[in-house]
């Protein structure tokens, strides 16, 4: 043996380093995984079905505190003018997306083609719908109750009420920096059950997927075409293009950070567990193009448990159910329907679906027993909703904080012709 050959074996060999798996890439494979397990196992996974549960009650368990916390000390961080911008740009853009998804129930009806009658779907009677009190759901009458039976809009309200007190009170800095403190201790403990989302989105996935029979799918099949193709349109091409074009923000970025909340929401039927997710992603986002930017990280974690209590557009796109049943029944809108459709949809959707979609059904002269054919979308469109939802607030959110800290940058050239060739 030479001496540079034994030189070179006395060397220390470097091992390679291994490239570790990222959450949004964790979250989809247990989202495939999931979904092939269900398929595969059948009813057998509702045996796992508890672990599901446990991780669902994990996160509820910190989310409703997460809310109160950062909404009150985070109002009552802002000054009045920046409440006032705030609430500006948020009704904006809100108009925005809300004008983006009627136009998009308006058009896609259009690709259904020509189809006489709607007797092949066999129609009951129904129970009466449940009955919408607005009151008990938005006025905290006892608010202690209303954070034991999970009423998210009088927590809501409870919580910005205390928080725009704090605004213009004297030595508010004693109130709000202790909770301050409470809110880096709830972090903590979410992102603790944050890093169990792959276990649960494979379990919940599964179920779902195992549960959900052929025949299901087959009786609605056009109207799960048209609304996945109206999730996928509006989660992942106009909403981040939106962000995309009006942003320094890079659209592989949005994605890649958005991703974890979008499939957290889908696999657990439940935009509200998603909420820390949203804001924490928010928070890295703006972290990465402007860290020195406080404004717009505490108008994004206050807007977003703001936001949650409007329809987003993953709640009104449930309205394309109306449309899609006109045209099986034989009796298809026109576009003359559309406005008083529309204007009366978007209001009754601030309450319970399942309240207003008997509602829009009597108003367009439907067969009331259709109603049954939504219960039956929702065991998939539900979901689907959901996810679109979670992506609805990130965009709402993160555009509003965009405008308020001063990083709006419109690029005419991004949108929609550059972004999905981007290659940065």
């Amino acid at each position: 043996m030479t001496d540079m050959a034994r030189n070179q074996s006395d060397e220390p060999m470097i091992a390679p380093t291994k490239k570790r798996i990222g959450m949004a890439q964790a979250v989809l494979i247990a989202l495939v995984a999931g979904i092939a397990s269900g398929v595969f196992f059948g009813e057998e996974t509702r045996r796992i079905e508890i672990i599901g549960d446990i991780y669902i009650g994990l996160l509820q368990m910190m989310v409703l505190p997460y809310i109160v916390i950062s909404l009150i000390g985070g109002i009552g961080k802002l000054t009045l003018s920046q409440a006032r911008k705030m609430a500006k740009y948020a009704l904006l853009v809100l108009l925005m997306l809300w004008a983006i998804v009627a136009g998009v129930i308006v058009m896609l009806p259009l690709a259904l083609p020509d189809l006489q009658s709607g007797s092949f779907f066999s129609t009951s009677l129904l129970e009466p719908p449940r009955s919408f009190n607005i009151v008990d759901i938005f006025i905290p009458r006892n608010w202690f109750n209303s954070l034991a039976s999970n009423k998210v809009p009088a927590v809501v309200l409870f919580s910005i009420a205390l928080g725009i007190a704090l605004i213009t009170t004297k030595k508010k800095d004693d109130v709000i920096r202790p909770l301050d403190v409470l809110a880096e201790a709830v972090m903590r403990v979410i992102k603790f059950v944050v890093k169990l989302t792959p276990i649960g989105v494979f379990v919940m996935t599964a179920v779902a997927a195992g549960t959900m029979t052929f025949e299901e799918i087959g009786r609605l099949q056009g109207y799960f075409i048209l609304y996945t193709i109206a999730v996928a349109l509006l989660a992942f091409w106009v909403l981040p293009g939106l962000i995309f074009s009006l942003t320094p923000f890079r659209y592989k970025d949005i994605i890649s950070i958005a991703w974890s909340a979008v499939v957290l929401a889908f696999a657990a039927g439940k935009v509200l567990v998603a909420l820390p997710l949203i804001i924490e992603g928010l928070k890295e986002l703006f972290g990465k193009y402007d860290p020195e930017n406080e404004e717009a990280v505490a108008v994004a974690q206050v807007l977003v448990p703001i936001a949650y209590l409007f329809p987003s557009t993953g709640k009104l796109l449930s309205l394309l159910f109306i449309p899609f049943i006109a045209w099986f029944v034989g009796q298809p809108l026109t576009l003359a329907d559309y406005p008083a459709f529309l204007a009366s949809g978007i209001p009754s959707f601030f309450g319970s679906v399942l309240v207003a979609m008997p509602f829009l059904l009597d108003l367009m002269q439907l067969p009331a027993d259709e109603i049954q054919l939504f219960l039956l979308t929702g065991i998939y469109c539900a979901r689907l909703s959901d996810a679109l939802g979670a992506m609805d607030l990130f965009a709402l959110a993160g555009l509003v904080a965009a405008m308020s800290g001063g990083l709006l940058q419109i690029h005419w050239r991004r949108f929609p012709d550059r972004y999905p060739r981007h290659r940065g």
